[in-house]
């Protein structure tokens, strides 16, 4: 799980898609000749259980987007499909009863044990699935950033390890950390307004701004870096 939140978390930055977006995503919403993406839906899951889980059309006309995909996130997609369909794959060996895995008896004796299929498991072409097959969610991610579940049960998290390496860094950091990170990147690098908001579906300008405005310190060293280089 955590190979696949990394890959999740950096598409999520590349991207700055909703974790509802990228939840939804499928084989079908990509063109990989062109390198785009149709972002048409979200995975709806709060309160849901898994069986429950519902996918609807977005609240705004701006969030139905098309957007170019960079190489990386190519090739992010490419890693999550071959991993999916090497499960798959899998789960079907089990199923006919020909999957067997080699534990250790002793030090010098192994032998083969069969492995049954799982009974939660759904093949679907979900890009970003969990090992059982389902969409990873916002709050199965919010539990491994923070550590703590729909159980209330605390896990070591993410949130703790930066705790402990970077004790400066106070922000909590959720599944809408690494959108707002992708239009913070975008602000910092001078982008039109226009074009950050077409590209992660915004309809409100003002929502926009609020990041985009948030991001003067940085754009302000910017600033003096530029005058500093100029002679007369």
């Amino acid at each position: 799980m955590g190979k696949l939140y990394l890959d999740l978390v950096e598409f999520m930055i590349r991207n700055g898609l909703r974790i509802g977006e990228v939840s939804a995503l499928t084989i079908e919403k990509v063109d990989f000749s062109a390198k785009k993406l149709l972002i048409n839906e979200g995975v709806v899951a709060a309160g849901r259980s898994v069986k429950e889980y519902v996918r609807s059309p977005p609240k705004t006309i701006a969030s139905i987007r098309e957007i170019a995909l960079d190489t990386r996130s190519v090739e992010i997609i490419q890693n999550r499909i071959r991993i999916n369909q090497a499960r798959q794959v899998e789960m079907k060996q089990r199923e006919e009863g020909n999957f067997y895995q080699t534990y250790k008896r002793t030090e010098n004796a192994t032998y083969n044990r069969r492995i049954a299929a799982s009974k939660k498991f759904i093949f679907s072409e979900t890009i970003f699935q969990t090992q059982n097959g389902t969409p990873v969610v916002y709050h199965s991610l919010n539990e491994f950033l923070n550590g703590c579940g729909n159980n209330k049960k605390t896990v070591r998290s993410v949130q703790d390890i930066l705790k402990e390496k970077h004790p400066e860094f106070q922000k909590k950091v959720s599944t809408h950390t690494f959108r707002y990170t992708h239009i913070s990147l975008l602000a910092e690098a001078g982008l039109p307004i226009k074009a950050i908001m077409d590209r992660v579906g915004h309809s409100d300008m003002k929502t926009t701004l609020e990041i985009y405005n948030q991001v003067t310190s940085s754009m302000k060293e910017k600033i003096i870096q530029e005058v500093d280089s100029w002679i007369f």
